[in-house]
């Protein structure tokens, strides 16, 4: 509430009332537009189905315009096209190789490194807060295509390195069919070893800015569980 204060943002009168009440205050104020109270859910642990279920809008267009510039559906974008001289951007999807759109030594960082898979117990960084889910894994897993694993000599459940050009971790190597060759998956926020921090700060996407946590570069090194 102190942060709330010194923001300055005590002008809305409902949300200074809300966050003021406490933690359960907020909590109803949440649920209010499900038709359910807290302390309806308190009682019925095994979870309830909302009251008022609101169904997704279908068909706006006929009420308004599509949010773009020629207000139609685009297949390319107009935005991006008015843009194509100055900063050669195209309206259409055009694919480019960004491993060789860089400087970094492809040999040196042959496979490709996406962070950020999803895992059924963690929710990004947030539930690692938890010990007893954190310590489902003493140590970050390394994912990797069977494929990869003979190729390195990395059996699966071995200790393993992954080396970035910003840094490296090391975690336990875990064969997944489901990934693709040449790709190693690190899910990201541990405190054991944060596969973010693997990624370069520069590195991020033309357009959108966004950081290149699906696509960076690196290698698989084997490693002893001492180092």
């Amino acid at each position: 509430m102190e942060v709330f204060r010194r923001m300055k943002l005590r002008d809305h009168a409902l949300s200074e009332e809300i966050l003021e009440g406490g933690y359960e205050a907020y909590m109803e104020h949440i649920l209010k537009p499900s038709g359910l109270t807290l302390e309806e859910l308190k009682n019925h642990p095994e979870g309830m189905m909302g009251k008022n279920l609101f169904p997704p809008a279908v068909r706006t267009y006929e009420k308004e315009p599509f949010h773009t510039p020629s207000g139609k559906v685009e297949f390319k974008s107009l935005v991006l096209e008015r843009y194509k001289d100055s900063h050669g951007y195209e309206g259409l999807p055009v694919y480019h190789d960004f491993r060789k759109e860089t400087k970094v030594d492809q040999e040196a960082y042959p496979l490709i490194l996406n962070t950020g898979s999803r895992k059924p117990q963690l929710f990004h960084s947030r539930l690692y807060r938890m010990s007893w889910l954190e310590n489902i894994e003493a140590v970050p897993l390394i994912e990797i295509h069977p494929e990869d694993g003979k190729a390195y000599g990395i059996e699966e459940g071995t200790f393993v390195k992954v080396v970035s050009p910003s840094g490296e971790i090391k975690g336990t190597a875990a064969y997944n069919v489901q990934g693709k060759p040449g790709v190693v998956y690190i899910y990201h926020g541990s405190a054991k070893g944060d596969a973010n921090e693997l990624i370069g700060k520069d590195y991020l996407d033309p357009i959108s800015g966004f950081p290149g946590f699906k696509g960076y570069f690196c290698r698989l090194e084997k490693a002893a569980a001492e180092d």
